[in-house]
């Protein structure tokens, strides 16, 4: 149903793009709309009783939706999951898309989001087809009729980048050794010329979101690594 100018929303209206006759009358829901933007949450309900860890089937659902982009001149943007982390592994970031890896090797971009400070969002590119990956920071704030405004404030701080980077090195580092003393994860990331003030704000991040927890103090584990101490 139409509920502002230009968007257009169905509620409790799974259409299971598994389906070819739903694939089609989703094409005339986008072809009726004239719509230039269709927002899919989430990909469980949309992609139906397709195996989400079958290359197979659900590379044919995102075929579908390229004729459908094709055919109309639409874009789609997905909203899907990441996966949880194994215990002792760490996967690049395009493979922690929940479900079969068509999952980020067939969209033209993957944007993983993340809480920033107060009420903002950043949205973080980790493939971009074609073109520069660029990350930006979205402020949402609700108004009292419950509608939710969203602002743009630009791309992504720079520091917040390097600390999201500095992260990733901590939980690959911490997951090949286990429990560390802060002093031998300085002295790493000296070597591999990470910034230590950086590392110490990844450090921190990591523990409050209970990714790296502290088994006593001035040393750290990644909590999907296990029990293992040095």
């Amino acid at each position: 149903r139409p509920v502002a100018p230009n968007l257009f929303v169905t509620v409790c209206q799974v259409i299971p793009l598994d389906l070819p006759q739903d694939v089609e009358r989703l094409g005339s829901l986008v072809a009726d709309c004239r719509a230039d933007l269709v927002v899919g949450d989430s990909v469980q309900q949309l992609f139906g009783s397709a195996d989400e860890n079958s290359a197979q089937e659900i590379g044919a659902i995102y075929r579908s939706l390229f004729r459908l982009r094709d055919s109309l001149g639409v874009s789609f943007a997905l909203a899907h999951h990441k996966k949880k982390d194994v215990a002792g592994q760490r996967a690049e970031k395009t493979e922690r898309v929940r479900g079969s890896t068509a999952h980020s090797t067939q969209p033209s971009c993957v944007v993983f989001a993340s809480p920033g400070d107060g009420s903002r969002l950043h949205l973080v590119q980790v493939k971009r087809r074609g073109a520069t990956k660029r990350s930006v920071c979205i402020r949402y704030d609700e108004a009292p009729d419950g509608s939710i405004l969203l602002t743009g404030e630009g791309d992504v701080d720079a520091e917040i980048l390097a600390t999201e980077k500095a992260k990733e090195w901590v939980l690959d580092w911490l997951t090949d050794r286990g429990e560390q003393k802060a002093k031998d994860i300085k002295d790493a990331a000296m070597g591999a010329s990470v910034p230590w003030r950086t590392v110490q704000r990844a450090l921190t991040e990591l523990t409050e979101s209970g990714e790296v927890e502290q088994p006593r103090y001035g040393h750290y584990r990644n909590c999907a690594k296990g029990p293992e101490t040095e």
